[in-house]
């Protein structure tokens, strides 16, 4: 039987959920490629038409919302989705997050069950 390839993009500079997320990713058959910066972010969506966008920030303010929004545009129809996984600082903006586009919103503490939850309702998995 033929496994489909997966890749998973994680962007953000919140080192250790990012960590986590390409642990957790990888265990659910997705390579991953890390991207601390943003803007180099923003530019390999376009590049790797990855199967899923995944942004790991501290909190959901203003400048998060923006990148997401470039994100999802530039992911169009060409990638999967684009998910938002926040640290444990201020969650205030996910409801701007989902008016954005992001597929869903995951705000730590969570684990890899509940991360693989979203990724089946999102029809990633």
């Amino acid at each position: 039987m033929h496994r489909r390839y997966r890749l998973a993009l994680v962007i953000g500079s919140e080192h250790a959920l990012r960590g986590s997320l390409c642990r957790w990713l990888a265990g659910f058959g997705f390579d991953s490629v890390a991207v601390d910066d943003d803007e180099d972010g923003l530019a390999q969506v376009a590049a790797l038409r990855p199967t899923l966008v995944v942004m790991a920030t501290a909190n959901a303010g203003d400048a998060t919302i923006a990148v997401l929004a470039r994100a999802v545009e530039a992911a169009g129809t060409a990638t999967g989705p684009v998910f938002l996984c926040v640290g444990e600082g201020d969650p205030g903006g996910l409801g701007r997050a989902v008016a954005e586009g992001a597929a869903e919103c995951l705000v730590a503490p969570f684990d890899a069950e509940m991360l693989h939850f979203k990724l089946e309702l999102s029809g990633v998995i």
